[in-house]
């Protein structure tokens, strides 16, 4: 089964009229009202695809409210619903609009209210609302909101609706989401969001075949196929030591046009103890970026490793010689770590009998760790 990846890219539709070619540029996206739905729906389902509201977001309704398709946001229209977190008592709460079948879309605009109170007494708090778009759990793009905030009116008439267009700045409507996460803080402790503009995701013109990563004595070897290729400029190769903070790599130049199967490798040099995750991130010559599925590899052995002696122990010389019970399958990985908790030496073992010098340690005493096994004191003189 082949993987594609994905990202919405602006197509033309060609319509032939007595014989003339028009090239029109056309997207599809859609805005939601909420003006539909029932007080304290915590689903939707807007343009066929439905949306679950998670914590404390729900749709609401009061009289006025809101932000409709024809009045401006500072006055008050027939709009009376909107999405909300309903209940205002938390700083810093997070809430999502997500699909609820894992199906990617492209957030446009919002128009968004925050209060740092429901008093009805106006003001202009200090405070921020940032929006993440993620994908599979995994965050593709941050946007934080924290100055430019009006006054706020008599929160019953929500005069202060501000748009938020994800297209300014850093362009991120063109990036496929499954949920968009939405976390007020500082001193706002509500949101309300009406007026919900998403568009549709679609191919991006790289069609990816395999992506592995395999451990190779002490290192990740990642290796991708690609079927197809139009317009594909690099390839940057992400990695994370948890799955959602992530850094460069490398890069990988992109065959560019080709409609035969190419083959691309990457060696990852300096993996940790534990998991390492690794993605793709594909850039087209339009720099348009769409992303991989995520991959790990784990360099904590499976198999048992249970010492059977460090010696000799204390350290004299530089060197001691680690001894375990079974031959290494798998490169092991071991951590010296120091009377105050801090690593400071790393390694891997690769025999059953392993030598690890730390001649470039101070005297003193350590603690050794390999895979997931109990720490052992080592003493050097």
């Amino acid at each position: 089964m082949q993987t594609k990846l994905y990202t919405t890219v602006c197509k033309p539709l060609v319509v032939f009229i007595l014989f003339n070619i028009i090239s029109l540029t056309t997207e599809a996206q859609f805005t939601e009202y909420f003006e539909s739905f029932s007080n304290a729906a915590k689903s939707f389902t807007a343009n066929s695809q439905s949306f679950t509201l998670t914590n404390m977001a729900q749709v609401s309704i009061l009289s006025g409210a809101g932000v409709d398709a024809n009045t401006p946001a500072n006055i008050n229209g027939s709009s009376n619903r909107y999405i909300d977190n309903v209940n205002q008592g938390a700083m810093g709460q997070v809430n999502s609009i997500k699909t609820s079948n894992a199906a990617m879309f492209t957030i446009k605009q919002l128009y968004v209210y925050l209060s740092a109170n429901l008093s009805g007494t106006p003001n202009t708090p200090t405070g921020s609302v940032t929006f993440r778009g993620k994908l599979s759990g995994v965050t593709q793009f941050t946007r934080t909101i924290s100055n430019g905030f009006p006054a706020q009116e008599d929160y019953s008439a929500y005069a202060a609706f501000i748009p938020v267009d994800f297209s300014t700045g850093t362009d991120q409507t063109e990036i496929n989401i499954d949920e968009l996460e939405i976390e007020v803080g500082g001193a706002f402790i509500y949101f309300a969001i009406d007026n919900f503009t998403f568009g549709s995701a679609s191919v991006l013109p790289v069609t990816l075949t395999s992506f592995t990563a395999t451990k190779q004595s002490m290192q990740v070897v990642l290796q991708w196929q690609t079927a197809q290729e139009n317009n594909s400029n690099y390839f940057t190769i992400q990695y994370s030591q948890d799955g959602n903070n992530w850094s460069d790599a490398g890069r990988i130049i992109a065959a560019g046009n080709s409609d035969a199967l190419k083959t691309y490798n990457f060696i990852h040099t300096s993996p940790v103890t534990g998991k390492n995750y690794y993605r793709l991130q594909q850039v087209d010559k339009d720099y348009k970026t769409a992303y991989s599925g995520i991959r790990y590899v784990d360099f904590n052995s499976p198999a048992p490793a249970a010492l059977l002696s460090v010696y000799p122990n204390p350290v004299n010389e530089n060197t001691f010689t680690v001894e375990l019970k079974h031959e290494v399958q798998d490169p092991l990985p071991y951590t010296l770590i120091n009377i105050i908790g801090k690593p400071v030496q790393r390694g891997f073992i690769t025999n059953q009998k392993s030598v690890i010098n730390i001649g470039n340690l101070n005297n003193g005493t350590y603690f050794l760790q390999i895979g997931q096994e109990k720490t052992v004191k080592v003493i050097k003189d």
